[in-house]
């Protein structure tokens, strides 16, 4: 499914969750959609739209909107100030901290990235999904607090 080719607004991405020796594999995006980096949420609007770059992180159970989620703990990410609708090397590369508000969640509406996304990781699976409720509960019944999460460019896989 995925094709590793980063075009603005696609599920192009993938999560891989490794429990032993159980693999599986979920369609999404860790890119923002075309929406929010033209139009960075209120607040950001002299920043920009946040990315996450390639990295190891944590993720924390938490919620968003009420519904649960993974939180992105400390990060790098970088933002599209210039609001062209792409990340170039133009934009910088800012540390966050667990008050960023980049989650790993479900997506809102079907179709392109577009709202579903303002930075966080998106499951191309809807909140009450199968697919979302056995990557959540797969993660949640680990025991574990925090989760370990790499962010790997498929290019460079």
């Amino acid at each position: 499914f995925p094709s590793h080719d980063n075009r603005a607004n696609e599920w192009n991405d993938c999560f891989v969750l490794i429990k032993g020796n159980e693999t599986k594999v979920y369609q999404g995006s860790v890119d923002p959609g075309t929406y929010w980096m033209k139009k960075p949420m209120p607040g950001l609007e002299k920043r920009g739209t946040a990315r996450q770059e390639p990295q190891l992180m944590n993720l924390v159970f938490a919620a968003i909107k009420g519904k649960p989620a993974l939180l992105v703990e400390s990060l790098l990410i970088k933002r599209g100030s210039n609001r062209n609708g792409i990340h170039d090397d133009s934009d910088r590369i800012e540390k966050a901290d667990r008050s960023n508000g980049i989650f790993i969640h479900a997506m809102y509406t079907d179709g392109k990235v577009e709202r579903n996304s303002a930075g966080c990781g998106v499951l191309k699976a809807q909140w009450n999904s199968r697919e979302w409720k056995e990557f959540y509960d797969t993660l949640s019944k680990s025991g574990q607090a925090k989760i370990k999460y790499a962010l790997i460019e498929g290019r460079n896989l």
